[in-house]
């Protein structure tokens, strides 16, 4: 398995964090749409097929709407699309593991 030091896990998850931050999605928004995505694929119903759109500008455009919906919760999903996803905008320090922590790190009150 691949590792690296803290320093350099650190130092890509900046560089990462500056070339995409803002860019950065729900996790919830992201999640419904993939769902949806995977049940409807190519059909009409895919939120984001590009059979379903003239070019890529008004796809993109579309899916940014569909997305802001879900994730500011404007739009209810179906019911088999929500339910079990995350909230919340995950960015740099708001979740719970230190700063360029593995995903699989577990951490206590007394570790912290």
């Amino acid at each position: 398995m691949f590792t690296m030091s803290k320093g350099w896990e650190r130092f890509f998850y900046l560089c990462t964090y500056l070339a995409q931050g803002p860019s950065m999605l729900s996790p919830r928004g992201y999640a419904i749409l993939h769902r949806m995505h995977h049940a409807f694929s190519d059909t009409p119903k895919d939120p984001h097929s590009p059979t379903n759109y003239k070019n890529v500008w008004s796809m993109m455009l579309a899916t940014k709407i569909k997305y802001d919906d879900f994730a500011y919760d404007r739009v209810k999903p179906e019911a088999r699309f929500d339910g079990g996803l995350p909230t919340g905008r995950r960015s740099i320090g708001s979740d719970s593991r230190g700063w360029g922590e593995s995903p699989g790190a577990r951490r206590t009150r007394s570790s912290i």
